[in-house]
């Protein structure tokens, strides 16, 4: 167990993940990239630990990011650029937050 303040956890994650949403809007890389970082550092300690929530932020990453693996359903020819307007949506969602 962890003894910093849950509510400084939120803030050090947010901390660590705004990066990489202003890196999937800014669009001097390829958005699938920063997305897997994104992915990996959820699952780093302390915060895929201790904060309730961080397995959500995963999932909801990886569903966007299954949209260019046609998973679980095909999106046609331009499942690319769904995955990637998708990925600019919840980036820019959460920075607005």
């Amino acid at each position: 167990m962890t003894d910093v303040p849950a509510e400084d956890m939120v803030e050090g994650l947010a901390e660590r993940l705004n990066p990489y949403m202003r890196r999937i809007l800014d669009g001097g890389e390829d958005p699938h990239d920063a997305v897997g970082e994104l992915m990996w550092t959820l699952l780093e300690r302390p915060h895929f630990e201790h904060l309730w929530g961080v397995g959500w932020l995963y999932r909801i990453w990886g569903d966007r990011s299954d949209i260019v693996d046609a998973y679980p359903a095909g999106y046609g020819p331009d499942s690319e650029a769904i995955a990637i307007r998708e990925f600019r949506h919840a980036a820019q969602d959460w920075l607005v937050r």
